[in-house]
């Protein structure tokens, strides 16, 4: 008997709850609640976008300016590496480093006499001479 109270009581309240729900029509409800949150997660998505489009532009311009200051330094370090391999170069190096000169070129020696500082003392220092074996034996081995 108890068992037929408790389920006609719950049939009741469930009829009472569909009679109140059915007044508000349900489905109206739902359908504009999904609508107004399906907008709410487009905006803050194109938000979203419209902020990472716009840091990205600013890293793309500080980018492009490193890349233009590296092809400006490419640009002058290729004209360095040209002149260094150019053939005027090599015979200017060759005559001021290492005296070499052209054929038939006479070349004077000027000698100019040194100003002796009296207070300076010339320190004498003795070099040892190594055999150049030993130090091979050394590189190789590890003796």
């Amino acid at each position: 008997m108890i068992a037929k109270k408790i389920k006609y009581r719950l049939r009741r309240a469930q009829d009472y709850i569909n009679a109140q729900l059915g007044r508000l029509n349900l489905g109206i409800i739902v359908g504009s609640f999904f609508y107004i949150l399906l907008i709410g997660v487009l905006a803050i998505n194109a938000y979203n976008a419209y902020t990472k489009g716009i840091s990205n532009l600013q890293k793309y311009d500080e980018e492009l300016i490193v890349t233009n200051n590296l092809i400006a330094e490419n640009d002058g370090l290729r004209s360095l590496y040209n002149y260094y391999n150019s053939i005027d170069y090599k015979k200017i190096y060759a005559r001021d480093n290492l005296n070499l000169g052209e054929r038939d070129e006479t070349f004077y020696y000027i000698e100019r006499p040194e100003e002796l500082d009296i207070d300076r003392k010339v320190e004498k220092k003795e070099i040892r001479v190594v055999s150049n074996i030993s130090l091979w034996t050394k590189l190789i081995f590890g003796v």
